[in-house]
């Protein structure tokens, strides 16, 4: 993990982009490689040099808000994001009648509302020391899922 100290130098950009590492990876552990909108679980392989990669590594960690549209609120919104495969995240375009069915049998009407709520009106800034202790945060609940 990089230091903290290093962290606190970086843009906010690039803090956005780190924490989207440790978070796309958190999601898609914490979902165990099971798509969320079709059930399908994402296979694991070989890489080319012979290495067993798990599924998970290849899953994707898909938006029901999209990323395009939602804003920090829902951006980084364990609600909001789940792993998905590539076809229903990419050739779909996040599947999103079934993401909706899915996100209401899970988490209830309620949730969705205000999943749809937030898009329009959660307002969420983070500074640098925000995305330092988020990925700090994110990279310890990495380590208590014990999927590796």
């Amino acid at each position: 993990m990089v230091k903290r100290a290093t962290m606190l130098k970086w843009t906010l950009n690039k803090c956005k982009k780190e924490f989207w590492k440790v978070f796309s990876s958190y999601i898609r552990q914490r979902d165990k490689g099971v798509c969320f909108t079709c059930n399908k679980k994402i296979p694991d392989y070989y890489d080319r040099h012979g290495n067993l990669i798990q599924g998970w590594k290849s899953g994707q960690a898909g938006h029901f808000i999209t990323a395009k549209n939602c804003g920090l609120a829902l951006y980084f919104h364990e609600q909001n994001v789940h792993c998905q495969c590539y076809h229903c995240n990419i050739n779909l375009s996040g599947d999103w009648v079934n993401y909706e069915r899915k996100i209401k049998e899970v988490y209830g009407e309620n949730v969705c509302d205000e999943l749809k709520r937030l898009k329009w009106e959660g307002e969420v800034k983070y500074s640098i020391q925000d995305y330092a202790d988020k990925i700090e945060e994110y990279t310890k609940k990495i380590e208590g899922l014990n999927i590796g």
